[in-house]
Order: C-alpha cells, then structure tokens, then sequence
C-alpha cells in the first residue's frame, strides 16, 4: 500500500466506524425510540472560554442538533451552519445529567486548528451548584489574596480529576477523546454514577489560566457526544 493510500485510509476510518453503528451506547440508551431516551437523559452542552477581558463567555449546544444525529455521525460535519460548533479555546465544556445512570464512556471528537498537545481531565459534580464559579482564564489577573478585594478562583485541582491524561491533536483532523475508567469517591467499577442534574467539567488544561505561559492555548471544535451507560 503507497504512503498516500495508507494516510488517506486513516481519515476515513473514523467516518466509516460511525455510518456503520458500530458505536454502542450501551443497554440504558438503546431503546428503538430514534434516541428519544438519550437526548432526554441530557440538557444542553455548555462551553465556556476566554472573553478575552478576563473573564469568560459561554456557548450553549443542542445535543440533537450539534452534537449527535444522523448527518454528524454520518459525515463528522453539521447539517446546518446555525448547528455548528464554534472554533473557540475552550476551558470547559459541561455536560448535564438529567437522569441516574451509570456511565461506562463518554466521548467526543475534537478537531484543532493547529496540531498540538493538551492535558484534557473531568471533574463530577453532583449539582451545578458545586462547580467552580471563580474560573481563571487566560485573560484573568494572577491570583492575589491580598488585593482588595481578593483576586482568588476556585478551578478544581488535577489531582481532584476523576480521570485525566494527555492527548494529542493533529492540524484540523477529527480526533476521538474517550473518558472511561472513572475514579470516583464510594464506587470501585470504574463507572461515573450519575445522579439527577449532576455535571461532568470536561476541562482543556492548555487554555486554563493556571497553565498560562507553561503550555501553548489549543483552538478547537468539537462533535458526536457518545456516551455508554448501562441499566
């Protein structure tokens, strides 16, 4: 097989694994009812990032619309430009649990503007109330206790991560980002058990203000959120 016919075998792998179904959600969402079950087990996905003044800004997507249907699966792209995912350095994206379930994955596919390496770690909160609210982007001011008032942000630390690792991202290429084996306080089986309106922060430690001037900031989309979870 020639160089040009291997790579070319590689881009269209991920494309053809989705139109085949061969992608499981798992005993808790395959139900036969066109996932009705599974886009009411979510609500909305929220991003947030950099407002460049700062603080952050937030984009809100529709699973059923942007972020799993028959078009992103079947073409890794958006039926609609109003569906799109911007291109953005996201921090966090959240993902809301409507629903009790066990989870043994969850991925998304990301795609860089430029080919780089990021830490990527998820943090569970069993409500949104628990979450960090003082986030440090690139654009905040350093942290200062003794400023008045105090100049303080409450991001969860790497070590609090109920998963975390390194992934690397080729220039503009669709790359699978999988979460599984989750730690997790009160569960050994390596599933995140999700209570009703609990939220996993996906954060992307590149673009964190605590990794300011250590690493480089990763501009990204992202697609197909598939999540496995069983009865």
């Amino acid at each position: 097989m020639t160089k040009k016919k291997f790579l070319l075998g590689l881009l269209l792998v991920p494309s053809l694994l989705l139109s085949a179904c061969s992608f499981n959600l798992g005993t808790a969402f395959e139900k036969n009812d066109n996932y009705k079950t599974y886009y009411d087990s979510f609500a909305d996905v929220r991003a947030k990032y950099d407002s460049g003044l700062g603080e952050g800004a937030e984009d809100t997507y529709n699973i059923k619309n942007s972020l799993f249907n028959d078009y992103t699966v079947n073409n890794m792209a958006w039926e609609k430009d109003e569906n799109k995912v911007a291109e953005r350095q996201y921090v966090y994206i959240i993902v809301t649990f409507k629903e009790v379930l066990k989870v043994e994955s969850l991925s998304l596919y990301f795609k860089a503007t430029e080919a780089s390496r990021s830490r990527i770690s998820a943090f569970y909160y069993v409500s949104d109330d628990l979450s960090p609210k003082k986030i440090m982007y690139l654009s905040s001011p350093a942290e200062d206790p003794e400023a008045e008032p105090p100049i303080t942000y409450d991001d969860p630390l790497i070590s609090d991560a109920n998963i975390s690792f390194d992934v690397g991202f080729e220039k503009d290429t669709w790359k699978s980002v999988t979460f599984e084996k989750f730690k997790q306080v009160g569960y050994t089986d390596g599933l995140l058990h999700t209570g009703s309106n609990s939220v996993l922060y996906i954060r992307v430690e590149n673009n964190s203000g605590h990794d300011r001037g250590t690493t480089e900031p990763v501009t990204f989309t992202f697609i197909n959120l598939l999540v496995r979870a069983i009865e």
